[in-house]
């Protein structure tokens, strides 16, 4: 299946095939981007705060040069964009020998913040690239990243298959609430990202680590490569990893981080001033990081109530009903209101649900019918104690 070219973050195989050979240089925007980067590159003692706002000046540039182009040829907006990549890579890749780049965590939270989205707004599963271009990805996809291509398989079976023509261009995976997602990542991680959640990455892996950056939740079975370590970067925590499967909670409305390590070996480092210190987990563990104190704790886990959320289930030991409901209000993309008389949000609920069941059912197992009145208005749920 074919793509308009302007709304993908990468282009099909037939229209690079007939483009190639067609791009041309612009010597006004390598200028602009020569001249802003020669203009500090013997300023050792530049600070942090400059560097940062000399990346966004050039970028900016790039993006706003192409974007100006936009309505004459869209064929020459690529090799501009292109050309621009290359100018921008050269000339910072020789200024950073002298000035450390920015931390890569840092860079990629700060893509992941330019992507961001009202996730209960968006009715479908949407991928977006650095490039500043957007697509639909549609219900129950995997996505399926090799090489230069893309494939995308929807959840009736239709494929589209996208050339990354890029290899520098990160994309990230938003997962609305009430969806549910799953990604094959270039060096063949698979992922399944939970409602709620926001995933940046790069298109293509380099020599180097291998990092991402994760808003939500999300399971893990990382690809092992020697010398290449995994790394997950979270808002407060980065968890590195050589080869294994585990569940990482990071939602930005909950009050801590969590992970659950299933197999191999992973560790957590924090990214806080007086944070903890490094802790390596062993599979069966699970740590969670008290973002209030800051403090991590380590307990026994089995992991496989952790992903129970991957088979559309959701098994509960001791959990709060006030971390129960924003779980169910994340998978069903409802609100649900506790009224007069329903249970204390600090008390605790054990057992399992089926998440595959509407919404009314799964709150009357929580509620007993007889005792607790459930009415819908719209999308939002409210309980409350009957007479």
């Amino acid at each position: 299946m074919q793509e308009n070219e302007g709304d993908i973050p990468g282009r099909d195989r037939d229209s690079r095939q007939s483009e190639s050979g067609s791009g041309r240089h612009d010597p006004e925007l390598s200028a602009q981007i020569g001249r802003m980067i020669t203009k500090h590159a013997d300023d050792k003692k530049m600070r942090e705060s400059d560097r940062e706002r000399l990346w966004i000046s050039i970028t900016q540039t790039v993006a706003t040069k192409v974007k100006t182009k936009a309505s004459r040829n869209r064929r020459w907006i690529v090799a501009t964009a292109s050309a621009a990549v290359v100018a921008v890579t050269m000339g910072i890749g020789l200024w950073f020998n002298r000035t450390p780049p920015l931390d890569e965590g840092e860079f990629l939270k700060r893509l992941a913040r330019e992507r961001h989205a009202d996730l209960s707004r968006i009715d479908s599963v949407r991928l977006a690239s650095s490039t500043g271009t957007e697509i639909a990805v549609g219900d129950d996809a995997v996505l399926y990243y090799q090489d230069s291509l893309l494939q995308i398989t929807g959840g009736d079976g239709t494929k589209r298959e996208l050339v990354l023509h890029n290899p520098d261009v990160y994309n990230t995976l938003i997962v609305p609430y009430g969806k549910r997602t799953e990604v094959v990542l270039a060096d063949g991680t698979k992922v399944w990202l939970n409602a709620g959640s926001e995933l940046t990455f790069p298109v293509v892996f380099g020599k180097g680590s291998r990092a991402i950056y994760l808003e939500g939740e999300g399971y893990f079975d990382v690809a092992h490569r020697e010398g290449q370590p995994f790394v997950v970067h979270l808002a407060d925590m980065e968890i590195n990893v050589l080869g294994t499967t585990f569940n990482v909670s990071a939602y930005t409305d909950d009050s801590f981080s969590s992970a659950v390590l299933l197999t191999g070996a992973i560790e957590l480092k924090s990214k806080q001033k007086n944070g903890f210190n490094t802790v390596r987990l062993k599979p069966g563990k699970k740590a969670t990081l008290n973002r209030k104190d800051r403090q991590l704790t380590v307990a026994d886990a089995s992991g496989e109530d952790d992903i129970s959320w991957t088979k559309k289930q959701l098994i509960l030991k001791s959990m709060p009903v006030s971390g129960l409901i924003r779980r169910l209000e994340r998978v069903y993309n409802t609100a649900v209101v506790l009224g007069d008389g329903a249970e204390a949000a600090d008390e605790k609920i054990s057992g399992s649900l089926d998440l595959t069941q509407p919404l009314a059912d799964v709150l009357s197992i929580i509620y007993e019918p007889d005792i607790y009145r459930i009415n819908q208005e719209e999308r939002r749920f409210v309980i409350s104690r009957k007479n």
